[in-house]
């Protein structure tokens, strides 16, 4: 069972998330709104893995980084980004540009008021997907996320 949040202020989305002392990351996940799944509310982001692979699928908008991705992530940090498993678009992003797990909650606290906000969080309780439009009414200006195949690594 997937849940979500919707938001459509920054303030929306900071409440939803909440906020801890690293402005990085939300220290906990929505309350009276929180997001459930069959393993319950969402994970902490204390609980996201430091090292870890997944497919990351980037669609919408205009921008380059479109496409899927397999992303490798050690301590946190993005190490490894494979070719766009598209074929056909060329596109090769470089690590600092992919995000991490915490990168995509990042996202979803850092939008401006007028944004609009869908994280949706895998059974789990880690994010599985994230859409954001930036200036409703607007073309071209969103970005979407989904993450699948994600596997721990030691």
């Amino acid at each position: 069972m997937r849940a979500s949040v919707v938001a459509v202020t920054t303030l929306g989305v900071l409440a939803a998330l909440g906020c801890s002392g690293d402005s990085r990351t939300p220290a906990s996940p929505p309350t009276s709104s929180s997001p459930t799944s069959s393993s319950g509310a969402a994970a902490p982001v204390s609980a996201i893995p430091n090292s870890y692979q997944f497919v990351l699928t980037s669609s919408c908008g205009e921008r380059g980084f479109l496409g899927a991705y397999r992303v490798v992530v050690r301590d946190g940090v993005v190490t490894a980004v494979s070719r766009n498993l598209n074929d056909g678009y060329p596109y090769q992003p470089d690590a600092a540009e992919v995000p991490t797990l915490e990168d995509l909650l990042v996202k979803a606290q850092s939008v401006r008021p007028e944004a609009v906000v869908d994280l949706e969080y895998d059974d789990e309780g880690f994010p599985e997907s994230l859409a954001i439009d930036h200036i409703p009414n607007a073309d071209d200006d969103e970005e979407c996320y989904e993450v699948s195949h994600l596997r721990l690594l030691a």
